[in-house]
């Protein structure tokens, strides 16, 4: 989480003897270098929270084999995540 250090190490690469893949990483990360200054500042981000509740609903369509009725699939969701919801959007 330095950019000075990071910005040291990417201009002394021309005297290292890298394979081509080395140097094809290292050349993507000459062109992301100011994204990547920009993620040693701001907060990090994450969609952690969101893919946790897509895998919960793809066990829920797993286990169940199927629902006739999307709204009883769509309630089951919402019961299983706890949302508080359900009780006006039903």
């Amino acid at each position: 989480k330095n950019s000075r250090q990071l910005l040291n190490l990417l201009t002394d690469t021309s005297s290292w003897n890298l394979p081509p893949e080395m140097r094809q990483a290292l050349k993507t990360i000459k062109k992301h270098k100011s994204e990547i200054e920009n993620s040693f500042v701001l907060p990090r981000l994450t969609n952690g929270p969101i893919e946790g509740v897509n895998n919960h609903i793809k066990v829920i369509k797993r286990i169940a084999d199927g629902y006739n009725n999307f709204k009883h699939f769509r309630l089951r969701i919402l019961l299983s995540l706890k949302n508080n919801v359900i009780f006006f959007s039903i």
